[in-house]
């Protein structure tokens, strides 16, 4: 995620810029939540999608707090099956940047 914010910022022209984060939340590196507060704060949207056989497998609570709010809906959503992510994705790709 922070690899994707240092790229993004280096992006002449924004106009809406986004970060969609697939995860199941288990961090690997660094402390992820300080790192989107630090995406939020740039002004760029952070999409994320968490990935699992259950929702119990998946950092929900910590993916929540990490994602942006928009029109006060959180930017999280719990994906289940290949065809869910395939649907969100186009969502995503079809639904105007806020």
């Amino acid at each position: 995620m922070s690899s994707a914010g240092k790229v993004i910022r280096t992006i002449r022209n924004r106009r809406s810029p986004r970060i969609v984060l697939l995860t199941d939340g288990h961090s690997t590196e660094g402390d992820p939540l300080t790192t989107a507060a630090k995406i939020k704060t740039d002004g760029i949207q952070l999409d994320i999608i968490g990935i699992g056989g259950s929702p119990s497998e998946v950092d929900e609570k910590s993916l929540r707090q990490m994602a942006s709010v928009v029109d006060g809906e959180i930017r999280y959503w719990f994906i289940r099956s290949v065809g869910d992510l395939v649907r969100r994705f186009e969502f995503l790709g079809l639904r105007k940047c806020s």
